[in-house]
């Protein structure tokens, strides 16, 4: 599993880099770069990956219509444990959706008003973010398997909750007398703790759904659902904290340094970074309740 993460958030990095470095080509050209990626990646996949013949399988009987509804479900009775392992998995990347406000929050709290400094900042705190996750995945995913899955789960939930909490508070702690560069060095520093515990969880939450299968033989069915709920989280979740931070936000507790007309207030980034927070406790507290692994 932890394996599996390392290129995922290698991927991602190098995908940060390939955008910093062509904000000023033309976004066709990018296009087909991004084509020309997923078509070689495809290919590889499809020329490496050996499997055994499916034409038994297509000489059975005919997929109906109810089969294939049914491959959407998760019998609970049967199989707790790996319920419970897309659920925690769905909230978690509910939790995870602040990041989609990071930009707004460097312009509102910390004051950042240049969009090319708001750029350039969001992807220092990406390349740490990811760069950081990259490092720790591989022996978080060794210690996993002296240590156990569900121990990493709560240290990372408790790592990226932390960061939550910490971009609650600074804007109290960071008052006019405080130097900018030193706030902005501790949203770099937030970055990379939170990128060692979103390191430590993807280092095991595969090995956690496969120690949780219900059975083998639908095992692709059952990780293809696995799948979908990281999906689910990750649409879910800005939607959710989008509307909070525009209810709340535009009617919420004012900060000095904003003065800007389209800024939100402090209140709306209360909301967004608490549901966060809230979300990734929520998490771990149901990871708890599986009883397969330890």
């Amino acid at each position: 599993s932890g394996v599996v993460a390392v290129p995922l958030l290698l991927g991602s990095t190098l995908g940060f880099l390939f955008v910093a470095y062509t904000t000023n080509f033309d976004f066709q050209i990018m296009y087909f770069t991004y084509c020309v990626v997923i078509f070689v990646s495809v290919m590889l996949v499809c020329y490496m990956a050996v499997e055994d013949c499916s034409n038994e399988w297509l000489r059975g009987s005919k997929l109906a219509l109810r089969d294939l509804l049914r491959s959407f479900t998760v019998d609970r009775s049967n199989n707790p444990d790996f319920f419970w392992v897309l659920v925690a998995r769905t909230i978690y990347y509910v939790g995870t959706s602040g990041e989609v406000f990071l930009l707004y929050y460097l312009r509102d709290m910390v004051g950042t008003s240049d969009e090319a400094t708001q750029k350039f900042q969001i992807s220092i705190i990406a390349l740490l973010g990811q760069s950081a996750a990259a490092v720790v995945a591989c022996p978080a995913g060794y210690l996993s398997e002296r240590s156990g899955r569900k121990i990493l789960v709560y240290l990372a939930c408790s790592l990226m909750c932390f960061t939550w909490a910490m971009l609650i508070i600074m804007p109290y702690i960071w008052t006019e007398d405080a130097s900018y560069e030193s706030y902005v060095l501790c949203i770099y520093f937030c970055a990379v703790i939170y990128g060692i515990g979103n390191g430590a969880y993807l280092s095991v939450e595969l090995a956690l759904a496969l120690d949780c299968l219900p059975d083998g033989r639908t095992a692709a069915k059952d990780l293809g659902i696995w799948s979908a709920s990281a999906f689910i989280g990750s649409a879910i979740g800005p939607l959710i904290q989008a509307f909070s931070l525009e209810l709340v936000g535009r009617r919420g507790i004012a900060i000095d340094h904003m003065d800007q007309p389209e800024s939100y207030h402090y209140a709306g980034y209360l909301s967004v970074l608490a549901f966060s927070f809230v979300s990734l406790s929520v998490s771990a507290l149901i990871i708890s309740f599986i009883r397969r692994v330890r």
